[in-house]
């Protein structure tokens, strides 16, 4: 399954919980239906990725875990 990856202006950390904006919990809830548990990437912006999992869900709203911090992908090696 793949990892939806999504941005959120918050301050992010490893360990800590917090409640995604309306729009984000909107497109996981409804348009990609994910449920309790399902992994995600977050960012904002800093130049880091987040490994992240739901952890509760409400009909608007969806609060997620940050598991710990990803190392970014290299740029690719092909310009065009």
């Amino acid at each position: 399954m793949r990892r939806p990856r999504i941005h959120t202006p918050q301050p992010l950390c490893s360990g800590e919980r917090l409640e995604l904006e309306e729009g984000a919990a909107r497109h996981l809830l409804q348009v990609l239906r994910l449920q309790r548990g399902a992994p995600l990437t977050l960012f904002n912006g800093d130049g880091d990725e987040y490994a992240a999992q739901i952890s509760d869900t409400s009909r608007r709203r969806v609060e997620v875990r940050v598991v710990a911090s990803l190392d970014p992908e290299p740029e690719p090696a092909l310009r065009l």
